[in-house]
C-alpha cells in the first residue's frame, strides 16, 4: 500500500466548529444572521422588483379593481 499524502493539515472538526462559533458563523452558512438595516434594504428592493414585474400582469378595470391579464 502507498503512504497517504495529505495536502491539508489534519485539523480536528471540533477545533473548526469552535472557530466558526467564535466568528459567529454557526455550523452552516445560512445560519449567520444579517444586520437589520441590510435585511430591511434587501426586503424593500425585492418588493420593488416584484411590483415592477407584476405591474404589466394586470389590467385596470375601475379605480380599485384589477383583472389578471392572461396571454
Amino acid at each position: 500500500m502507498k503512504i497517504r499524502k495529505t495536502k491539508y493539515e489534519e485539523v480536528s472538526p471540533l477545533e473548526f466548529l469552535a472557530l466558526r462559533e467564535k466568528l459567529n458563523i454557526g455550523r452552516y452558512k445560512k445560519e449567520r444572521s444579517r444586520d437589520d438595516a441590510k435585511k430591511k434594504l434587501l426586503r424593500e428592493l425585492a418588493l420593488k422588483k416584484m411590483d415592477e414585474i407584476e405591474k404589466d400582469d394586470y389590467i385596470l378595470v375601475g379605480e380599485r379593481k384589477r383583472r389578471l391579464k392572461i396571454d
